[in-house]
This record gives C-alpha cells, sequence and structure tokens, in this order.
C-alpha cells in the first residue's frame, strides 16, 4: 500500500504538468477538460506500471 502512494503521489504533478501542456497546446473546450484530464491520468499510470512491479489493476 505504501508502494502505491509513493507512486501516485510522484505521479500527481507530473499529470497535472502534462494536462496543463495538453490545455495550452491544443486549445480544449472547458467542458472537455475533465474528460481529457481522466484519460490523460489514466494514460500516463498506465505507461508507469511499466516502471513498478505492481499491476496493472493496482495502479488504475
Amino acid at each position: 500500500m505504501e508502494q502505491i502512494l509513493i507512486f501516485a503521489t510522484i505521479l500527481a504533478p507530473i499529470i497535472t504538468v502534462f494536462f496543463q501542456l495538453v490545455k495550452k497546446v491544443f486549445n480544449i473546450q472547458e467542458r472537455w477538460t475533465p474528460l481529457v484530464s481522466l484519460v490523460l491520468g489514466i494514460g500516463i499510470g498506465a505507461i508507469a506500471t511499466l516502471f513498478t512491479d505492481m499491476e496493472i489493476v493496482y495502479r488504475l
């Protein structure tokens, strides 16, 4: 459990930075931002699974 919390703490600012970058580059309408944020977070979480020994079910 501790490993999951540490990894989530590391990923949270990374996901925030990528989301802000996507908002600036693609000029997303405000009503789509929650969906884009969710998809981006799940995508980065899935990719980050490669760097841990946790299963993808625990990461997502």
